[in-house]
């Protein structure tokens, strides 16, 4: 490994180490050869559970990665007056997010959730609102990029989680229904050249899995406290790693992955796909093992019998140091207001 000394914004020493890592072929996880499987299955349990995170190369989002990168460009370079009109009143639906520095970091953020299926109930955190603006008029193709993007990977997502599943000696469905009707938060990141270095802080993420597609650099895994490792696949490949509600799921045995983005050229900028997985709102979070014995249901018990997308915003909740006791309220009237809007057709 080689070693370089940073000392980032928040007065921290951090050594960052190049981490070294063996991709692991998507094509396995597809064959019709019982072996390569096996070797799929093998390779992603022993990465997410000596680590938290994987490299996985040739994948269907990599397939895609030139349609998907045209739509960042495209997006990060509207006038700032549209990016301003196409903010969303709320977080966590279409839009720019972020413009400017919030108070993870600073990045220009175009977000988009997948629809929900014809027929299905939009879940309590990813439903459009009445008057959406049409982004196609914007970015001409970027909803139907957008969502073959959101499908893609839910069905990666999906086959990691069943490898999980086999190595932690369960059924590979463990987590299948769950999974149905995924949440999925695509985000077009655009890292600009400005102080501070350290453009996003050091953080978890609270879903299932998280997914990270770039071809530069800038991606830093935490390995202990005074080391981070700078991981960087390309665009042959895509680093998925451990979040929140998976680490509850496996009473711990998953660890959630802490990461930040570090750019050591102040006047480079960084561009990034990140998705979030937070899986669905239909059926409750499985849990392995002994719930008994599970330390995070001891705490919060209430989480038994909770979906994955809402122990994931629940946890949220925790880290912005709300009320966790909300998180009932919460849901009650968010599925009120879906309630309302499907009554009326919308």
């Amino acid at each position: 490994m080689t070693a370089t000394s940073h000392t980032v914004t928040d007065n921290d020493d951090v050594t960052v180490v190049t981490v070294d890592y063996d991709a692991i072929d998507y094509a396995d996880c597809v064959s019709d050869d019982p072996e390569k499987r096996a070797r799929f299955q093998k390779a992603v349990f022993r990465d997410f559970t000596e680590r938290g995170w994987a490299v996985i190369e040739k994948t269907p989002l990599n397939e895609m990665f030139p349609v998907i990168n045209d739509c960042a460009v495209r997006a990060h370079n509207l006038s700032g007056d549209v990016k301003k009109a196409l903010k969303p009143e709320l977080l966590n639906q279409h839009g720019f997010q972020n413009v400017g520095a919030d108070k993870m970091g600073w990045r220009d953020v175009f977000g988009f959730l997948r629809e929900q299926p014809a027929g299905v109930p939009p879940n309590v955190h990813a439903f459009r609102q009445p008057d959406d603006v049409d982004f196609d008029a914007y970015l001409p193709g970027v909803t139907a990029v957008m969502d073959e993007a959101a499908e893609k990977t839910e069905e990666i997502a999906a086959n990691v989680l069943r490898a999980i599943s086999v190595g932690l000696g369960e059924d590979q469905s463990f987590f299948d229904a769950c999974m149905e009707y995924s949440f999925i938060d695509i985000r077009l990141n655009r890292y600009p050249p400005v102080e501070p270095k350290e453009r996003i802080l050091k953080h978890p993420d609270f879903g299932l899995v998280s997914v990270v597609l770039s071809e530069e650099p800038g991606l830093q895994v935490k390995i202990d406290d005074d080391h981070y490792g700078a991981v960087t696949p390309g665009a042959g490949g895509i680093v998925i790693f451990a979040a929140k509600a998976l680490e509850i799921a496996t009473a711990g045995l998953i660890k959630t992955l802490h990461h930040r983005v570090y750019v050591a050229d102040p006047a480079a900028a960084r561009r990034s796909v990140n998705i979030f997985v937070g899986g669905g709102d239909f059926a409750p979070m499985p849990f392995f093992g002994d719930k008994s014995s599970n330390p995070y249901l001891r705490e919060c018990p209430h989480y038994d019998g909770m979906t994955p997308l809402l122990i994931a915003i629940a946890e949220w909740e925790r880290f912005s140091k709300h009320n966790i006791d909300s998180i009932v309220e919460f849901d009650q009237k968010i599925r009120k207001r879906i309630e309302g809007r499907m009554a009326v057709g919308g």
